[in-house]
This record gives structure tokens, sequence and C-alpha cells, in this order.
């Protein structure tokens, strides 16, 4: 069922677990945007294991090892 263009998330939970949620979500071509801490790079998931997504990392501008992952439907 397609709720939001737009899902965001501070501090819940790995991407492993963020990202079943994000898809029940999201509409079509809709993004998440999961805020992540310095240790983010723990919770990747191989690239060839996501099929239906893409990420991109960006860079926090307040703290210089997190970064935000932009989670985008495909």
């Amino acid at each position: 069922q397609d709720i939001a263009d737009v899902v965001v998330s501070r501090a819940l939970a790995p991407l492993e677990k963020l990202l079943p949620y994000a898809k029940q979500l999201l509409s079509s071509g809709g993004y998440a945007l999961f805020l992540k801490g310095e240790n983010y790079q723990n919770d990747m998931i191989p690239e060839m294991q996501l099929k239906d997504v893409t990420i991109e990392r960006i860079q926090s501008k307040l703290h210089k090892k997190s970064v935000i992952l932009k989670v985008t439907l495909l």
C-alpha cells in the first residue's frame, strides 16, 4: 500500500530492519532518509542484495562521521 513520498528515521534500527518498513510505507519513486551515526557502515547491506532500491550517502553537516542514507525505491 503506497502511503508516503518520504519517510524519515533517526536512530531507530539497523538498515536491514528499516528497509522493509520503508518499502511498506513508500510510494513508487519515493525515498527514505535514514540519519545514521558514525558506525553506519556496520549497518550497510551488500549492494547485490539491493535490487529494488538505490542508496546515496550524504555527509552530515553537523557531525563529520555521521551520514544521511537516502534510499530510493526503483
